[in-house]
């Protein structure tokens, strides 16, 4: 049943990294310097700050514990 899970989910998280890269603007803000974009097949989200040209991925956080709990590993 979970054989293969962990490859299941890093290939999931391949198209919205791509989408994110394309376009990242466009998700809900999770703070003030943060974005959060939901995985479709897994209860995660991609937390991410866009720093110039850059994308720093600050968490891949699960949507069901510990909301938040990447919320200390941000800065302005």
């Amino acid at each position: 049943m979970y054989k293969g899970l962990g490859l299941r989910f890093i290939a999931e998280l391949e198209s919205p990294i791509e989408r994110i890269k394309l376009h990242p603007a466009a998700w809900q803000k999770a703070s003030s310097v943060t974005h959060k974009c939901l995985l479709n097949r897994f209860p995660y989200s991609i937390i991410y700050q866009i720093k110039g040209d850059l994308l720093l991925v600050v968490a891949i956080a699960s949507s069901h514990q510990r909301p938040n709990y990447w919320a200390n590993r941000t800065s302005s």
